[in-house]
């Protein structure tokens, strides 16, 4: 896994988490049905800063068009964490422009894994600003 990620790009990658139970593999049919896209950390780390919640998630899409072209995995995940924070479109007569879906995920960590079937993903560690969401299992951990 590499450190913490500061490189910046205007790459927008099409892609989505991959849904987790709330227990995973510890206890696969305890409430199989539910799913969100992530948990958060329940360990502190002492180089995420503060108000910044550290969440873990599995992020999929078609990847390999990217790499073809030479597009760097770094740079790659960092698209994809752009693309996760596009706030989604505004309702007809809402008031409100609504925000991130997650809040404001910033990179912290990734790995690039394959699939069985030759697919590739990204194990993740991002930061939210958010304490509390419901996309998320858990709530995140102060300092």
């Amino acid at each position: 896994m590499k450190g913490s990620t500061q490189l910046e790009t205007t790459l927008n990658v099409e892609c989505n988490f991959r849904p987790l139970t709330e227990y995973g593999s510890a206890l696969p049919d305890w409430n199989p049905n539910k799913r969100k896209h992530g948990r958060y950390s329940c360990s502190k780390w002492g180089s995420v800063p503060k108000r910044n919640y550290l969440v873990l998630a599995y992020i999929e899409g078609d990847f390999q068009s990217y790499f073809d072209q030479g597009i760097d995995p770094e740079e790659l995940a960092v698209g994809c964490i752009n693309f996760l924070n596009i706030p989604p479109k505004r309702k007809k007569f809402a008031k409100r422009h609504p925000g991130p879906l997650y809040g404001k995920l910033k990179l912290f960590r990734h790995k690039l894994r394959k699939h069985p079937d030759g697919r590739s993903f990204f194990e993740v560690m991002l930061t939210t600003d958010r304490k509390k969401n419901r996309h998320f299992w858990g709530v995140g951990l102060t300092k």
